[in-house]
């Protein structure tokens, strides 16, 4: 009953705290080969590198908890480009509840040219960065 009152009861789970993300990575509308992709959160970081096509996949992240909170808990990921010694913010998430199960992105890492197909879209969210 003490556990029901304070919020939260010992429920071990996972929870997921960041998405499986796969996309690719452009520049000037050109696969960047071998660049290092980086999946961000508060537990860890998740790393791959394009393949020849400028494409690449990181599988999703969990956090493991003793005890279920009733209510949301907030997670911040981040997908960060690193290439020719620059690094770049794709995009951010920050999210009330278990992380979205996927995400598939394009990230041009030429700015004029992502601006350019940004100006084409309707909405665009407050996270997004060079990827969308």
């Amino acid at each position: 009953m003490l556990f029901l009152l304070s919020g939260c009861a010992p429920i071990p789970h996972f929870e997921r705290i960041s998405p499986e993300v796969e996309g690719i990575v452009l520049n000037k509308n050109t696969p960047v080969p071998n660049a290092l992709v980086s999946v961000i959160n508060e537990d860890n970081i998740k790393k791959t590198m394009t393949d020849k096509d400028g494409k690449f996949h990181i599988d999703e992240a969990y956090k493991f908890h003793f005890f279920k909170v009733f209510g949301d808990t907030g997670y911040k990921w981040e997908l960060v480009i690193e290439h020719n010694g620059k690094t770049y913010l794709g995009m951010e998430e920050l999210i009330l509840g278990p992380a979205r199960d996927y995400v598939s992105t394009e990230c041009q890492i030429d700015t004029e040219e992502m601006l350019k197909k940004r100006n084409r879209l309707k909405y665009i969210p407050d996270y997004y960065g060079i990827c969308y």
